[in-house]
């Protein structure tokens, strides 16, 4: 939605799942690995300490 913008798991997840669902504290990162595993890890750059890069 926002090309260019670094998000943090906590932003991604508010995102993709409502309040009232509960989200283990690792599923972003399980997610991401595996887009990163097919598309390759340049696809979603990790910012450290930050979050992701969502590139167009």
């Amino acid at each position: 939605m926002r090309p260019g913008t670094v998000l943090s798991s906590k932003q991604l997840e508010q995102k993709q799942y409502s309040s009232k669902e509960y989200v283990e504290s690792n599923v972003v990162e399980v997610l991401i690995h595996g887009i990163r595993k097919k598309l390759g890890s340049s696809a979603i750059p990790n910012v450290p300490g930050v979050g992701w890069l969502m590139e167009k």
